[in-house]
């Protein structure tokens, strides 16, 4: 009778889609050993943290490994268990995503994005570090991390294993360091208006106009000035 159990391969090391085929071994007290694989029970168990087994047995003992991590498999033969693990690693990727998601900064603040990558069997996995990124203007990236300065929308684009995952980002005009007023001469005359413009500029040079944010005033007695429109 069999007082001992062995099952191999011991700690498998597979890809997500492949196949491991199981055998189990009986041993005696004498140190007989003998092929009990057709007549053993192969399972996985569900422990250490995970809710998944992390594939099947499709054919007796044939495990069809499809969701990564480390598992336990268990062979049980008249009474007896023997166990070992299977580290199943994610497949190749066939789709990419990258956040945060069209989101806005001010100039001059940095933005860190994230790719995660996923294989046809819904594994994921932080690709951040190996991918590349990318901006078509507004700033520029060291390493996950864009610093925005140029006012306006871009697309931010992430490379990883051939596939591209990509983004907007908003960059909007810092607190302004200084205005101009336009034109600064003019002769009106005494039945016509002028319209004046009000440019903002940050400390990123970047420009945009505040006419409609700005009070108006004039020391002229004899006119107005309304919505920056002088009449």
């Amino acid at each position: 009778a069999p007082i001992y159990l062995s099952i191999s391969p011991c700690n498998a090391v597979i890809i997500a889609g492949s196949h491991v085929d199981y055998h189990a071994t009986a041993i005696d007290e004498y140190g007989n050993s003998w092929d009990v694989t057709d007549s053993s029970t192969f399972t996985t168990i569900v422990g250490g943290g995970s809710s998944t087994s992390g594939g099947e047995f499709n054919s007796p003992h044939g495990f069809l490994g499809t969701r990564s991590g480390t598992y336990i498999i268990r062979a049980n033969y008249a009474g007896l268990f023997s166990t070992t693990t299977v580290t199943i690693k994610h497949s190749t990727t066939t789709t990419l995503s990258i956040i945060p998601q069209n989101t806005s900064i001010i100039a001059g603040q940095t933005t860190a994005y994230y790719t995660t990558a996923a294989d046809e069997y819904d594994n994921t996995w932080d690709a951040s570090g190996s991918s590349t990124f990318a901006a078509n203007g507004g700033g520029a990236f060291l390493s996950n991390n864009f610093l925005g300065i140029i006012a306006g929308t871009f697309t931010i684009s992430s490379r990883y294993d051939g596939l591209i995952a990509t983004t907007t980002l908003n960059i909007k005009q810092d607190i302004p360091i200084s205005i101009q007023i336009s034109p600064l001469k003019s002769i009106v005359m005494s039945d016509k208006t002028i319209a004046y413009q009000i440019i903002a500029t940050d400390k990123y040079a970047n420009k945009w106009d505040v006419t409609a944010e700005t009070m108006f005033g004039s020391d002229d007695p004899w006119g107005t000035i309304t919505w920056g429109v002088y009449t």
